[in-house]
């Protein structure tokens, strides 16, 4: 046998690999679209499913690519001496490779993305460092493991005996392709049309650019967008976020590229000063409380507790009546955004004063000491009492150690209840964790008291109709846009972290003087009852402030707005005394020449609409309102948002020199 038709019989089996992947990660994002089908915009066409699956098909084909290098190699190697058997034995190898890790990769990516709503990212390596043991207990319950297991192995072994089978024999057998390759110009012309295939297959793209995370924007259908980048691409730029946030050199760029984080520090703070550190640049005075300072604050940290029960057309659930009630009886702060997308992300940008600039602050040896802008420590400086209380384990990603580092100096968890009065692996009952917040808060003397709450979070285990829920059927007024995305037992855990949250804020207001109640949520909970939210829907949060004397008087502002980075200076401005000196990148919500713009991660809001500041750089409108006019200067929101991320990597990173 001749090397050259040696090697092309070998490739011809490379190809027949090479469809496979492809085929095969096609069929997952079918599949994934289907699965997920109640996401849709009803408004998509035709034209955004094509643009989609020939997108996908780009990304498909780079990791196809791949896959196939080595026994394509192989195939090359078979000019020079006979390496048929190793081409043969190392390609059925991969094909078998491709299969088991494209399947588990999958199935991992479907269940991130029905927990998240969002495809395998970052986030990823936040619950690689959460408590092992809940995230596998919850696994277990909520996701059906072994059914999934059971599939997977059945999936396998299916797309094993395919794959073999296939790169069995080449399309087209030596005595009929020889006679037409035979000249050495031909097969000069076949060899090197062999070679720019691989290489258009290993860039994705035969222009001039290479299939990237930054061109998946294809179409206004943001879970279409979602589905175009397949399981390996998602994992490789989860991987490269993660490594860009945590690498103390790269990181920066992300934000800053020019990297002048004194530029960025003058136009935050509108200071035109070089000032000696980062911290002088945040340095700030309160004005003095206009009525009584609150003596005892309580920052209630609301699992999942979204803003969108909080809506009209959600009322006839009554999740919560009596978040509204408080928000009738004190301020609401309805345009409000979460610090990030997960629990413990957000809690370290209320804990600590920083945005969340991508880095697992947790975990970061820079939060085992205090930041000048950590809330526990400038309450501690104002003769606060501080304490942290929280409904699960000691063992969750650092978070005595954690709270401990930042200025609290008690801190409780579910250990300190005995015996657990729930079976969650993720904590105890909230009516537990705040009834013991209640035994630990006397009035001697002025306390700061952060309570984040476990129960509205998979597997769901409270038996919420013991509990009061009565709600036992979708109301009508509803059902036009209930999708089976929630079910009422979701419904009943969001109802009953609201039913806890109100017992405790009126048992609290009869054994304590002065009490400020601040009533939030850690993020959007991802899991709502239309299938197709609005943008506010799945980003905002709300911040009640309550208090009937610790408020008296005072107003909202007029366009108000803000995020979890507001807190803290809003808080502390109701309490300290005037020319109290403290530190903070947020602003006081509640005072009138405050920015009126809230930021979260890629995300402002502001008093007339929420703004997507990621790759699309869209503005949406607020609830029952329309787009204003003229529109905000979004670059300029954009370039805010960047320079307050990148000055809280560079102050985690770095520390305050400059």
């Amino acid at each position: 046998m001749r090397s050259w038709n040696r090697f092309f019989i070998q490739f011809q089996k490379d190809v027949k690999l090479w469809l496979f992947s492809v085929a095969y990660l096609m069929l997952y994002r079918l599949i994934f679209i289907a699965a997920y089908h109640q996401k849709i915009n009803p408004s998509s066409r035709f034209s955004d499913f094509a643009a989609v699956l020939s997108y996908g098909f780009c990304f498909d084909i780079m990791v196809a690519g791949y896959f196939v290098l080595i026994p394509f190699l192989l195939s090359v190697a078979n000019v020079f001496t006979d390496l048929r058997q190793a081409a043969e034995r190392v390609r059925a190898s991969f094909g078998v490779l491709f299969v088991a890790a494209s399947t588990i990769l999958g199935i991992v990516n479907h269940g991130f993305f029905g927990e998240f709503d969002e495809p395998l990212n970052a986030f990823l390596f936040q619950v690689y460092f959460d408590d092992t043991r809940a995230v596998f207990s919850t696994i277990w319950q909520e996701y059906h493991l072994f059914r999934a297991i059971l599939i997977s192995a059945g999936v396998i072994t299916v797309g094993v005996f395919i794959v073999r089978k296939m790169i069995r024999n080449e399309f087209v057998p030596e005595k009929t392709f020889a006679p037409w390759i035979s000249s050495l110009s031909r097969k000069i012309m076949i060899s090197a049309l062999i070679l720019v295939s691989l290489v258009v297959s290993l860039r994705g793209s035969a222009g001039s650019k290479p299939a990237k995370l930054r061109y998946v924007d294809k179409t206004n259908d943001q879970f279409l967008n979602k589905s175009i980048m397949n399981p390996y691409h998602a994992l490789r730029y989860a991987i490269l976020d993660y490594t860009t946030m945590e690498s103390s050199v790269n990181g920066i760029d992300a934000y800053l590229p020019d990297r002048d984080i004194v530029k960025a520090a003058k136009d935050v703070s509108s200071t035109g000063e070089t000032l000696g550190n980062l911290d002088d640049y945040f340095l700030k005075h309160a004005p003095g409380p206009a009525v009584s300072p609150p003596r005892h604050i309580f920052l209630i940290i609301g699992e999942s507790y979204n803003s969108w029960p909080m809506l009209e057309q959600y009322k006839s659930l009554h999740i919560m009546d009596n978040l509204k009630e408080f928000a009738r009886n004190g301020i609401y702060v309805e345009n409000f955004l979460p610090g990030s997308s997960a629990t413990m992300s957000s809690l370290g940008v209320i804990l600590t004063g920083l945005p969340d600039s991508g880095i697992l602050i947790n975990y970061h040896i820079a939060s085992r000491k205090l930041f000048p802008t950590s809330l526990g420590q400038i309450f501690r400086e104002l003769g606060y009492r501080t304490r942290f209380f929280y409904g699960g384990y000691p063992t969750w990603q650092r978070i005595v150690d954690f709270t401990a580092a930042q200025g609290f100096d008690e801190v409780y968890d579910a250990t300190f209840i005995s015996p657990s009065t729930s079976d969650n692996a993720w904590g105890v009952d909230d009516a537990a964790l705040f009834q013991m917040t209640e035994d630990k808060t006397s009035d001697d003397r002025p306390s700061l008291n952060v309570i984040l709450t476990t129960n509205d979070h998979p597997p769901y285990h409270i038996d919420i109709k013991a509990k009061g829920f009565t709600l036992d059927r979708v109301p009508d007024d509803i059902a036009p846009l209930w999708k089976d995305t929630m079910t009422l037992k979701m419904v009943g855990h969001s109802w009953y972290t609201d039913h806890c949250i109100g017992n405790f804020v009126r048992a609290m207001e009869k054994k304590v003087s002065l009490p400020l109640f601040a009533i939030t949520g850690d993020h959007y909970s991802r899991r709502y009852i239309n299938a197709n939210p609005g943008f506010f829907e799945r980003s905002a949060v709300p911040l009640v402030l309550y208090g009937k004397e610790a408020l008296k008087s005072i107003v909202l502002p007029p366009g108000a707005a803000g995020s979890h980075l507001d807190i803290t200076p809003t808080l502390v401005e109701l309490a300290a005394p005037k020319g109290f000196a403290y530190h903070s990148l947020g602003e006081n919500i509640l005072a009138e020449g405050s920015r009126h713009v809230g930021f979260g991660r890629s995300k402002a809001i502001t008093g007339d609409c929420i703004i997507d500041l990621g790759s699309r750089l869209t503005v949406y409108p607020l609830p029952n309102r329309p787009l204003p006019s003229p529109l905000p200067d979004v670059r300029k929101l954009k370039k805010l948002h960047d320079e307050l991320h990148g000055i809280a990597w560079w102050r985690v990173q770095h520390g305050r020199k400059i």
